[in-house]
């Protein structure tokens, strides 16, 4: 059976260098899990949440500091025809391995993004296969892969200086935006795969439980 570095050309996954529990627990899930081998991840150090801002940002240092993390991995992603990027308060489900490869074995081959975990913000859209849904407005940041043939539009929407000052939101909001407008397409599984671990965002910095969202 496939694993994750079978289906992409390349894992990053965005840490925080003091996070050093939630690097440990992604390392234990992804053994756990048979997802991957933990030593083929390329771990990002996070951007400092201390960051200072600029002034036309306004969705806190902690939301740039995500942006500029995500930047960073559309940026080495140029080097590969696919990448998955990572979170590191993400965790796979138990049955995660086989609802993969289910998945990725008849998502279409145009995909810009394919969302393992996320939020939708609006009702996936069927395909013929039951195996695969179209993502129609997904937000959250925390389990996504890029093709190359679509990551231009992909960092261009995720790079929209105007947008951000217009709409004060987070990067996964931006990326929705693009999904909605149908810039690149977006694919997801009928049920996530991936969700985030209970603790303190890095990016509110406010606390939270578990969460697979829908």
């Amino acid at each position: 059976m496939k694993n994750l570095t079978d289906w992409f050309d390349r894992v990053l996954v965005i840490n925080l260098p003091e996070r050093t529990d939630r690097k440990a627990a992604l390392i234990s899930n992804l053994t756990a899990t048979g997802m991957m081998d933990p030593n083929l991840v390329q771990f990002i150090p996070a951007e400092a949440t201390t960051e200072t801002a600029p002034e036309w940002w306004r969705a806190g240092k902690g939301g740039y500091g995500c942006l500029q993390s995500h930047l960073r991995c559309l940026e080495i992603a140029k080097d590969y025809g696919s990448c998955l990027i990572l979170e590191d308060d993400a965790f796979f489900v138990p049955d995660a391995l086989d609802r993969l490869n289910r998945f990725m074995a008849t998502v279409p081959e145009d995909w810009g993004q394919v969302y393992l975990g996320g939020k939708s913000l609006e009702p996936k859209q069927k395909t013929q296969s039951p195996e695969v849904m179209i993502g129609r407005r997904i937000c959250a940041t925390h389990c996504y892969a890029v093709s190359s043939r679509h990551l231009p539009a992909v960092t261009a929407c995720a790079a929209d200086r105007e947008s951000y000052i217009r709409h004060a939101w987070y990067l996964d909001f931006q990326l929705s935006t693009g999904h909605a407008a149908r810039k690149w397409p977006v694919y997801c599984p009928p049920q996530w795969l991936a969700g985030q671990t209970a603790g303190r965002s890095s990016v509110s910095g406010k606390e939270y439980p578990a969460r697979m969202f829908c």
